[in-house]
């Protein structure tokens, strides 16, 4: 009986190493928490925008009225990844490009 339940503790112990393992190769997803108690669970960097309307809305609104906004509607127009912060300075090096080549010299 006591090598019946060594075996038992043996095979659970196996049980719990594998739950680790798969646990630690799973990627995490970022979640935020704010005072009523809600979990919000979102692609970067929207979730940390989110959070920050939710403190300040009239600067929120600005930002994205200005900034945020008018580059997503051009990152879209280019076709480039709305998610990934490089697709901005790939933004930024197209418009360049344009600009150099439209110039008009007197």
């Amino acid at each position: 009986s006591s090598q019946h339940r060594q075996q038992r503790r043996q095979l659970a112990k196996s049980d719990d190493d594998d739950d680790e393992a798969s646990a630690m190769n799973q990627r995490p997803v970022p979640s935020y928490s704010y005072a009523g108690g809600e979990t919000w669970i979102a692609q970067q960097p929207t979730l940390v925008f989110l959070y920050f309307h939710q403190l300040m809305p009239g600067l929120a609104n600005w930002i994205l009225r200005r900034f945020a906004g008018p580059t997503r509607v051009a990152l879209w127009e280019a076709g480039l990844d709305l998610y990934d912060p490089a697709s901005i300075g790939k933004l930024r090096q197209m418009q360049r490009q344009s600009g150099e080549d439209g110039r008009c010299e007197d």
